[in-house]
């Protein structure tokens, strides 16, 4: 858990990430308006991966 390490570490998984070699698995897209519904999903685990909100 070195912090020095943190930024390169990002710096590696934005890179993948503009490459296309990896992409964020997103299970729930929830209406802004559902802002409260999306973090209680997630909180209660829900949510695997990530949870998105639209406008």
């Amino acid at each position: 858990n070195d912090p020095s390490l943190r930024a390169p570490r990002l710096a590696q998984v934005l890179a993948w990430a503009e490459a296309g070699q990896i992409r964020p698995h997103v299970s729930h897209v929830f209406p802004l308006a559902e802002f409260r519904v999306a973090m209680r999903a997630k909180w209660n685990g829900d949510v695997i991966g990530g949870c998105v909100l639209h406008p």
